[in-house]
């Protein structure tokens, strides 16, 4: 038997954490522990090699040690992917994606000369904004350290690389990556290397981000732009390929033999009510019974999980690159062919923190389809922010699509932090609450209300908002259709009626409201303690009060 006979792509062999079960609803909601611990091993002397690193806290930890880290992909760790310090490592064909963190939520590595080579860095996240900015870095974070970083992607973060060293020492060595798609900045910390040495910015063109295929496509512009001096003598890329297929090795976890990836050869996985997690879940006789069994089975990483019609009694933790479609009857071969409506698939959460929660780095994944119900906790629950938190679906520093569903008795519709959520075509029946980051709520029935707080920056378009004189906001004691508190709203062509007030825009807010009916309510609209809101093309009507703290459009 040889080590060279293993296939880690045919024969993943996955660590994964467990997930957490504190009362406290900040720490529930992340996976915890250290999956991969090194310490004081010697140069080279050992390896992680191979390996699917998923739903933990860390998932390598190296201290001052000095190993080879390859071929691993490193996905929905809550804390970071890889954290060390000291120590010279190769850190090489990687691909770390879809991981949350303080300081750098893919790498973070602190003094030392590690070697980061032909990896795949992509939709992490950082956590720690400073002055409304990321600083520290979604992608990679250096202190103090000398390191070689070459023929890396890094794309699709929240930033890209902060290095933060001593005046006078010698920092990090950028050559030959690829920055692409990085929402703060490339590069903080050192000098803009884009354009010398190698670095360009553009479009990797992965075969599929969206479902985490993050090979490149022929035609990349990562495609033999490396640098082949820190190739390591017979280096293999993430499939296991020889590295320098070409006129020089790609940028890079993926060493691309002229492959055209078609972006819809993603997984798709079968759930049913009376299905059996010991299945494969491939198809419709073999489907998986719990959504835990379906994720198992895409063992870290993306694609679809297809839900027949039925009741499933669980709280979902939704892994980074999957999406949830609802609204099956158990027949269909193609997505477009299910029916919400006629299949209805509920999610009960059964009282529990949530029915849904999205917390796993900067990666695309949507909720479409569902019925989601009984996620209230009364009482002492508190969020980020100290405020209630009952949210049906939960999602914080993450970019889910929430759409077609209909999310009913629940203390929230929609609890958001520090995310970018779009939530479309959805029965509301309870408030969406969002908070430091921006939001698209459109084309939603609402019979309930909608509250932007401290940094939240919403486009609100074309809803019908009813939530009625009684409405009981869980959050302030305004029961506003609309509240809008420290943050920014453009607010378009929605119908908003009945309620006790349309518009409540307070402390130091800025808002713009257009073509929408703003009929019926006890109040119309009221701006106060120096918040602007310019109004136009507005029809204020049958309001009891029209305004409060700004002018009467209607005179």
């Amino acid at each position: 038997m040889e080590r060279e006979q293993r296939d880690w792509v045919l024969r993943p062999t996955v660590l994964a954490g467990m997930p957490s079960t504190h009362p406290d609803l900040k720490r529930a909601l992340y996976p915890i522990g250290t999956l991969v611990t090194i310490t004081g091993m010697g140069y080279r002397t050992g390896a992680v090699d191979g390996l699917v690193l998923r739903e933990a806290a860390v998932g390598i930890w190296c201290k001052g040690s000095s190993p080879l880290i390859v071929h691993n992909t490193i996905t929905g760790l809550s804390s970071v992917g890889i954290f060390g310090n000291d120590g010279t490592p190769i850190i090489a064909d990687n691909i770390i994606s879809a991981n949350a963190g303080k300081y750098g939520a893919g790498i973070s590595w602190k003094s030392g000369a590690p070697r980061i080579l032909n990896n795949t860095i992509a939709g992490n996240v950082s956590s720690t904004p400073a002055d409304g900015l990321f600083r520290e870095s979604g992608g990679l974070y250096l202190y103090r350290t000398q390191a070689q970083v070459s023929n890396n992607i890094i794309a699709f973060n929240s930033s890209g690389v902060y290095n933060e060293g001593l005046a006078g020492q010698q920092g990090p060595t950028f050559r030959n990556n690829c920055f692409y798609g990085n929402t703060v900045y490339d590069v903080r910390g050192s000098p803009n290397p884009i354009g010398t040495d190698g670095n360009i910015r553009a479009d990797p063109l992965f075969a599929d981000f969206r479902h985490a295929n993050l090979h490149i496509q022929p035609d990349s512009p990562c495609r033999d732009a490396g640098d082949n001096a820190v190739v390591v003598p017979g280096d293999r890329d993430i499939d296991g390929q020889p590295r320098v297929l070409g006129a020089a090795v790609d940028i890079g976890a993926d060493e691309t033999d002229g492959t055209a990836w078609n972006p819809e050869s993603f997984r798709v996985v079968l759930v049913r009510p009376d299905g059996d997690d010991a299945a494969p879940g491939s198809s419709w006789v073999t489907a998986k019974r719990t959504f835990q069994g379906a994720f198992d089975a895409l063992t870290g990483l993306g694609g679809e999980v297809w839900v027949a019609a039925g009741t499933y009694h669980e709280s979902v933790h939704l892994p980074p690159f999957v999406s949830l479609y609802g609204g099956f009857s158990g027949a269909e071969a193609r997505r477009s062919e299910r029916d919400p409506a006629q299949n209805v698939t509920v999610i009960d959460g059964g009282s529990s923190l949530f029915v849904v929660s999205v917390t796993r780095g900067n990666a695309p994944v949507t909720v479409d389809g569902f019925s989601l119900r009984n996620r209230i906790i009364r009482g002492i629950t508190r969020g980020l922010d100290n405020h209630p938190v009952a949210g049906a679906v939960y999602c914080i520093n993450t970019a889910p699509v929430i759409a077609h569903n209909v999310i009913a008795s629940n203390d929230a519709s929609v609890y958001s932090v520090g995310a970018t959520p779009d939530i479309r075509f959805n029965d509301l029946q309870a408030v969406v609450y969002c908070s430091n980051g921006p939001a698209t709520i459109a084309n939603n029935d609402m019979r309930s209300g909608i509250i932007g707080l401290t940094g939240a920056d919403l486009t609100i378009e074309n809803n019908i908002i009813t939530a009625g004189a009684d409405y009981p906001s869980p959050f302030y004691s305004k029961t506003g259709a609309i509240e809008i508190f420290q943050s920014k709203a453009s607010i378009r062509n929605n119908t908003i009626a009945g309620n006790l007030i349309g518009l409540y825009v307070d402390y130091q807010s800025d808002v713009t409201a257009g073509n929408n009916i703003i009929a019926f309510n006890e109040t119309g609209v009221i701006v106060a303690n120096n918040s602007t809101a310019a109004l136009h093309h507005n029809n204020l009507f049958g309001n009891a009060t029209a305004t409060v703290g700004i002018e009467d459009p209607n005179g």
